[in-house]
């Protein structure tokens, strides 16, 4: 966040009402390789790590999320994708706001050594290249 060049585009938005800071959103333009970009460009990605305090006024969420999404834009994002947790506060300011799901990441913790059954002990790889002749 306080690199001089970072490699991507990040911003930080912050809610305050009466000098407390009540809400806060991070987004990314999202760096992909060209292929994925499509003729879109890298999409305007709002991260998980948006958050609301108990004292936000309703609607907080829904503003915080339309600077947000503005800012992206303004940026260059044609293409805006959020990351949340299910049952999460900004659900429905996603909904509301036309957001769906596309994906759902999945995740496992507790991880011990396995003994790997033969048909996939590692093995020796040869990586090849495409000539350019």
């Amino acid at each position: 966040m306080e690199a001089e060049d970072p490699p991507f585009r990040q911003q930080w938005l912050v809610a305050e009402d009466g000098g407390e800071i009540i809400g806060l959103t991070y987004s990314i333009l999202l760096p992909v390789p060209p292929i994925n970009a499509g003729v879109h460009g890298a999409p305007g990605l709002i991260m998980e790590d948006c958050t609301l305090a108990p004292s936000a006024p309703v609607g907080t969420a829904a503003l915080l999320l339309a600077a947000t999404e503005a800012d992206l834009q303004e940026a260059g994002a044609k293409v805006l994708a959020a990351s949340t947790s299910v049952g999460c506060t900004w659900g429905d300011p996603y909904a509301a706001r036309g957001y769906e799901p596309l994906t759902l990441y999945l995740a496992k913790t507790g991880l011990r050594k396995l003994k790997l059954p033969e048909l996939f002990e590692k093995r020796r790889t040869t990586t090849f290249r495409a000539s350019s002749r």
